[in-house]
């Protein structure tokens, strides 16, 4: 199933965004197209999320794919007229070709087996590939060296831009409006649209391009707050204790025990999702999901207060899968090294869903947030 941020798409109470909103954000069908795909719940459960969102439009698309077919383009029309170069072949630019056909291979394998997601990422490998490749034989200080020099920089950019027209064609069942914009500025022949298992160049010496231009914009983080409340939707109504649930109770609570529990759900979360993503054996899986389950019983196990108005065992379970997956939220941004402003706004809902947490449960919330601890004088 595909899951909406922290909870399930609903249309009765308006919580996501579905296609017939979709429209309203302003946002190219085209980049919906290429994340539903990206996370498409193929073997597991996936989740809609705008943070994520956010990322893959401007890490994937606008810094790896746009970057990489736009400086191409425009390199190839401000220094050789649009023209495509005689392509002399070294054995760095073979074994470049090799990697491509690696890729291409696998995408094709996954495309006949329904892997969507699989593909999608071979295509982003071949569009990094280019990248590393530009970027190493720096066509832009070759052209302006010797008449060697100036023909190797010709052999470098028409190499990418015929790698750019790859991308197209692999393209088009993702990103089909795309896909045919990079045709039109690549003026791509007809006969180009077909996917061979190994790398062809559609684009001979002589061929000219059209006019290059960007092909995604950046996405503010600002934006996607306003998509967040857009379609963040109305609350689910209260629903009574089921038949052996517990209710508050009151009396003392161990809230240092809550606590513990509380960080060692988060923590075991993050175990569990880093086996799936590494993918990982089956049974090691299912006994560390098994763990999870565990803990969570362990937590709602403990008693609430019922003096704080607010605490009861719902509400602590609640809050505690949101705690776990506003962290898992955390951990991605910092691997991947997303912008600060971005990293300190999801920090900062972290620390705020820990203390509603400890909260519900009675606890001291400037303590479960990280604060409040005073270090004992030496006598």
């Amino acid at each position: 199933y595909l899951n909406y941020e922290d909870g399930k798409f609903s249309k009765s109470r308006g919580t996501g965004v579905f296609g017939n909103q979709a429209k309203d954000t302003g946002l190219p069908a085209d980049i919906f197209r290429f994340y539903l795909l990206y996370v498409r719940p193929e073997s597991q459960d996936s989740s809609f999320s705008w943070d994520d969102f956010l990322l893959k439009n401007n890490s994937e698309l606008l810094n790896n794919l746009g970057n990489f077919i736009n400086r191409g383009l425009k390199f190839l029309s401000d220094n050789f007229g649009g023209v495509i170069q005689e392509m002399n072949l070294r054995d760095e630019d073979k074994e470049l070709l090799a990697l491509i056909n690696r890729e291409l291979q696998t995408y094709i394998d996954n495309m006949e087996q329904a892997i969507l997601r699989d593909s999608i990422r071979n295509i982003m490998s071949i569009s990094r590939l280019g990248n590393q490749f530009m970027q190493s034989n720096k066509p832009w200080v070759l052209v302006k060296g010797s008449a060697d020099d100036k023909s190797r920089s010709g052999t470098v950019v028409s190499l990418a831009v015929n790698i750019a027209n790859l991308l197209s064609v692999l393209l088009q069942p993702y990103m089909p409006e795309t896909s045919q914009t990079i045709q039109t500025q690549l003026n791509t022949p007809p006969d180009s649209n077909v996917v061979y298992r190994k790398f062809v160049c559609h684009l001979p010496p002589g061929h000219k391009i059209g006019k290059p231009s960007p092909l995604f914009q950046k996405i503010e983080a600002c934006k996607i707050e306003e998509f967040k409340k857009m379609f963040a939707g109305q609350p689910g109504p209260e629903t009574k204790p089921k038949r052996g649930e517990k209710t508050a109770v009151s009396g003392p609570v161990n809230t240092a025990e809550v606590q513990r529990l509380t960080d060692e759900v988060t923590k075991q979360g993050l175990v569990v999702r880093d086996l799936k993503s590494k993918k990982a054996e089956k049974s090691l899986i299912d006994s560390e999901v098994a763990k999870l389950l565990d803990l969570k019983k362990s937590l709602a196990a403990v008693p609430v207060p019922a003096s704080n108005g607010s605490g009861n065992n719902a509400e602590v379970d609640r809050l505690t899968d949101e705690v776990t997956k506003q962290g898992l939220v955390v951990r991605d941004l910092k691997s991947k090294k997303a912008e600060k402003s971005l990293i300190d706004s999801q920090v900062a809902k972290l620390l705020d869903l820990k203390k509603r947490l400890a909260l519900a449960g009675g606890q001291n919330p400037q303590e479960a947030a990280g604060g409040g601890k005073k270090k004992g004088k030496k006598k």
